[in-house]
C-alpha cells in the first residue's frame, strides 16, 4: 500500500458563497495545448480562478472546465467569453451563475461520477446527522442495529463490485484498497492500518474526519454504518464472518476512531 505523504483538501465548485465570484465554463477538445490557450486568456485579463474541475464529456475528444472564478471590475464577462472561444480547440465558453441569496451555483446541468460509471451524490456531515438522529427519534436503539446492518449489506455487495471493477481476487490488494477507496470518495479525511494479518485473520482500522463522527458528542461509539461496511466487506474479501468493533471513536473525545476485528464463530 503506497504511503501518503502529504495532504490535499480538494474542493469541488458545486455552490459558492464567495462574493462577486461567477462561472466560467468551457467546452473544449481533449488535446493538448487547449486548456493552456485557455489560461493564457485568463492570465491577460486579470481573472483570478477560485477552484475548478476539468472533465472528459459523454466521449473521449472532448471535456469540460468547470470554474469558480473573479472578474476585474473593468473587464466585461462577454469580452472574457468572445476571447476564449478564439482559443484553438475551444467548441464554446459561457459565464455566469444561478443565484439563489448569497449562493451561486454553476449555470449547468452536473451528473458528478467520482468512479468511472458510477453516478454519486454529495452529502454534508449535516445531512448525515440528521439521518442519523432521524433515525434514532423514529427507532430509539434498533437505529444503531438497522445503521450497522445497512453498512454490513452495503460492504459485502461492495466487495463482489470492487473485485470484478479492480480485476483483482487478491484478498490484501482488496481489503488495502477498500480503505483506499472510501478516504478517496470522503468518507473519512485520513486511514490507516493499525493491524493486518489476514492469516489469523486480524484487522485494526484507524480512521480521522469519519462523516459518522463529525460534529457529534457522544459517551460511547456512534460510527454503526462505518462499523458495518468494514464487517461485511473484510467478511466478503476473507470469506470468513469477521465483525469491526469502534474501540475509539472521535465523537467521544478520542484522537481517531479505531476499528478492531473479533472473528465470528462460523455457522453451519
Amino acid at each position: 500500500m503506497m504511503t501518503v505523504k502529504k495532504k490535499v483538501t480538494i474542493r469541488i465548485p458545486v455552490f459558492s458563497l464567495t462574493p462577486g465570484s461567477t462561472y466560467l465554463v468551457v467546452e473544449m477538445l481533449n488535446k493538448p495545448g487547449v486548456m493552456a490557450g485557455v489560461l493564457d486568456v485568463l492570465r491577460g485579463m486579470g481573472v483570478n480562478i477560485l477552484e475548478g474541475v476539468h472533465s472528459r464529456g459523454e466521449s473521449e475528444d472532448k471535456g469540460y472546465w468547470v470554474a469558480l472564478v473573479q472578474l476585474p471590475r473593468t473587464v466585461k464577462t462577454q469580452d472574457i467569453v468572445r476571447r476564449l472561444k478564439r482559443v484553438e480547440g475551444v467548441v464554446d465558453a459561457s459565464m455566469g451563475a444561478e443565484i439563489y441569496g448569497r449562493a451561486r451555483f454553476p449555470p449547468v446541468q452536473v451528473k458528478w461520477e467520482l468512479v468511472p460509471d458510477m453516478p454519486a451524490s454529495i452529502w454534508r456531515h449535516l445531512f448525515l446527522s440528521m439521518f442519523v438522529r432521524g433515525l434514532r427519534e423514529r427507532l430509539n436503539e434498533a437505529a444503531y442495529a438497522f445503521l450497522y446492518h445497512a453498512g454490513y449489506e452495503a460492504g459485502r455487495l461492495g466487495a463482489e463490485y470492487w473485485a470484478e471493477t479492480l480485476g483483482t481476487r487478491d484478498p490484501k490488494e482488496l481489503v488495502e484498497a477498500g480503505l483506499t477507496i472510501l478516504q478517496r470518495l470522503g468518507w473519512f479525511s485520513e486511514a490507516k492500518f493499525l493491524e493486518l494479518d489476514l492469516k489469523k485473520p486480524s484487522v485494526a482500522i484507524a480512521v480521522k474526519g469519519n462523516q459518522e463522527a463529525y460534529g457529534k458528542k457522544s459517551d460511547k461509539p456512534v460510527c454503526y454504518f462505518t462499523s458495518g461496511i468494514f464487517s461485511g466487506y473484510l467478511s466478503a474479501v476473507l470469506g470468513r464472518p469477521l465483525r469491526m468493533e469502534e474501540v475509539s471513536c472521535q465523537a467521544r473525545g478520542d484522537a481517531q476512531c479505531v476499528f478492531v476485528s473479533t472473528l465470528e464463530p462460523q455457522t453451519r
